[in-house]
């Protein structure tokens, strides 16, 4: 890599659920270092896609792709195919990313480029008001094995 930032696209897997795919994809929306690319990967759903989904399409500002039936490594594979950046996170269509989780991750793997994967702490929200703090704060570099656990 040279020493420019990497470019980072994001695939977002959804089945049926539009409303919380429409959240998954604001939440990309308000990074502050903007995906270069956005994916969302219909896994064969039955529930029609948001107009304002199809409205970011027609903008250019995300990519629709609609497969058969597969299940989710199915669709985030489908999704990863066409993803031309030089980095790529998975996004599920029930999470949501912090503002600076994109310029997070892409810091790391820009400062190691020997690195395969770089992983972000998170928070549990299921109706906790506020979030419980973080649950695995990475601040260093981890083995697979680390990384597992």
């Amino acid at each position: 890599m040279s020493g420019r930032p990497g470019t980072v696209g994001v695939v977002i897997p959804t089945f049926n659920r539009p409303d919380l795919v429409m959240l998954a994809v604001a939440s990309v929306q308000a990074q502050q270092r903007p995906a270069d690319r956005i994916v969302v990967v219909d896994d064969g759903g039955s529930t029609p896609m948001p107009d304002a989904l199809r409205a970011l399409e027609s903008a250019g500002r995300v990519t629709l792709l609609r497969v058969a039936n597969g299940g989710t490594a199915h669709a985030r594979n489908a999704g990863a195919a066409i993803i031309d950046t030089e980095y790529l996170l998975v996004l599920d269509d029930d999470d949501t990313l912090y503002p600076d989780a994109l310029a997070g991750l892409a810091t790391i793997l820009d400062a190691h480029p020997t690195a395969t994967a770089a992983a972000g702490g998170g928070r549990r929200r299921f109706g906790d008001a506020p979030p419980r703090p973080p649950e695995w704060p990475c601040t260093e570099p981890l083995d697979f094995e680390t990384l597992m656990r």
